[in-house]
């Protein structure tokens, strides 16, 4: 299992190419925004601002991320931003990023000394509609118990990559994530409303297991943005244990589980968005938060071998 490498890539081209490239231009505006801010008491919709003003410096994007525009209605312009704190992290306990009580608001304020917070984006390449799902939970404080928790979920999404590999199905990785979790004594809490069985965690990247055809892509590029989000949303597979699709080079899933401790209800729910790109014999992960760990002061974080 490989992290990525820009080196590797570049002279590569296709949908997985242009995925990480996306996926780049997400964490590099959320760097721009996040430094101007860093060590301020600023609020939910300040930092979700900010982060969409970078994001449209860039002219590679649409304006908007696609998680927004479909039925039921996603966060505004698909960005999702809840900030809580070492006493009260419920906030970041949530089923959906949909509903409006979930939108970034302008009440809710990060603390500098205690602050926790979960961001994600949902960006889009305007030539080939392909998208770079970026997000994380990143923190302020210094208490070893929430930082020990932290360390233990991201290292997780490498486990899960790790036993990903050409000619493997995804319902059965999907077990094995579950088993992982159990070993932990955690749970996973993503919810879909578009997945039929309500459970994943992550789904296809559309336009990596099969390409767009014509049609999609021309409704992508067209006029009405809220068509443009619903070929997206449709053309993705889900990542559960009911899914046959067998991995294969080129592939591209995201990688989202929500894990919980409930038996330490005080700790909260953490997630560290990743994408998982299929090699001819394993599995290259994405995850562009380095420098943001850097900047956060999150140097207690590394990459797992």
């Amino acid at each position: 299992m490989k992290t990525e490498n820009n080196e590797d890539m570049k002279n590569e081209t296709g949908p997985t190419v242009i995925c990480e490239q996306t996926r780049r231009l997400a964490s590099e505006a959320f760097l721009a925004a996040i430094q101007k801010v860093w060590g301020t008491r600023f609020s939910e919709l300040q930092l979700k601002e900010l982060w969409l003003q970078e994001l449209r410096k860039n002219d590679n994007l649409f304006p908007s991320g696609w998680y927004t525009s479909f039925s039921p209605k996603g966060p505004p312009e698909g960005i999702g931003v809840l900030i809580g704190n070492e006493k009260e992290p419920g906030r970041l306990n949530y089923q959906s990023l949909r509903p409006p009580e979930n939108h970034p608001r302008e009440d809710i304020y990060f603390d500098p000394q205690t602050g926790l917070a979960y961001v994600y984006t949902s960006p889009v390449d305007r030539e080939t509609g392909t998208i770079g799902d970026w997000g994380m939970t990143f923190y302020a404080g210094k208490k070893p118990e929430i930082i020990d928790y932290l360390k233990l979920v991201y290292g997780i999404n490498y486990q899960i990559a790790k036993v990903i590999r050409p000619g493997k199905k995804v319902g059965d990785v999907c077990q094995e994530a579950c088993a992982i979790f159990q070993e932990n004594g955690l749970t996973n809490n993503v919810t879909s409303v578009t997945d039929p069985l309500g459970i994943n965690i992550g789904h296809s990247v559309p336009g990596t297991l099969e390409p767009y055809t014509e049609e999609e892509l021309a409704t992508i590029k067209g006029n009405n943005w809220f068509t443009a989000c619903k070929v997206i949303s449709d053309k993705r597979v889900f990542f559960n244990g009911t899914v046959d699709h067998v991995f294969k080079p080129g592939d591209c899933f995201t990688l989202e589980p929500r894990l919980a401790d409930s038996n330490k209800p005080h700790l909260p729910m953490v997630s560290f968005h990743t994408i998982v790109r299929v090699t001819e014999d394993d599995a290259r992960l994405l995850e562009n938060f380095t420098p943001i760990f850097q900047a956060t002061g999150m140097d207690y974080m590394f990459t797992p071998s």
